[in-house]
């Protein structure tokens, strides 16, 4: 009966020790900010920003602003590229391989939208770094791209 309880308390010991190794692995890779560094799009007619709160290692949300009405064009499908910086060049983070659709979704027109890009799916949860995020877009029918440069620490 003494060599169970024994046994027992052994491996309680065993799985308390193998938890809290796993929780230092998962700890050292948790992401504790991601600061914006630069929001930008060449179109003077609509403004961009991101969503206070929403820029994340996974994903954010973009807020559209116009004092006119627009029409918002984007390719169906995850078409946006993300970069990380290494030294001084940009390097496109090799994602999961996806395939662009050729139609288009247009929104109807409006002075303000909110659109979120989850990338998570396609380049899963970004690690600590400096990242570019660029997307080709239509206002319109006029056609430019937005850059998001944010940093994961």
């Amino acid at each position: 009966m003494k060599k169970k309880i024994l046994l027992s308390i052994c491996i309680i010991i065993i799985l308390i020790i193998g938890a809290i190794i796993l929780w230092k692995i998962n700890e050292t890779k948790t992401v504790s900010s991601v600061e914006l560094v630069q929001c930008s799009m060449d179109f003077d007619k609509v403004s961009i920003s991101v969503k206070e709160g929403s820029l994340t290692n996974k994903g954010v949300t973009l807020l559209f602003t116009s004092e006119n009405e627009f029409v918002y064009s984007v390719c169906s499908g995850p078409d946006y590229q993300i970069y990380r910086k290494k030294n001084e060049d940009w390097e496109r983070v090799k994602g999961k391989d996806f395939i662009v659709q050729n139609s288009v979704i247009r929104r109807p027109a409006t002075k303000n939208l909110e659109e979120s890009i989850y990338w998570e799916k396609l380049y899963g949860e970004l690690s600590k770094g400096t990242y570019r995020l660029e997307r080709e877009i239509s206002f319109d029918d006029i056609g430019t791209k937005f850059v998001i440069e944010f940093i994961v620490k």
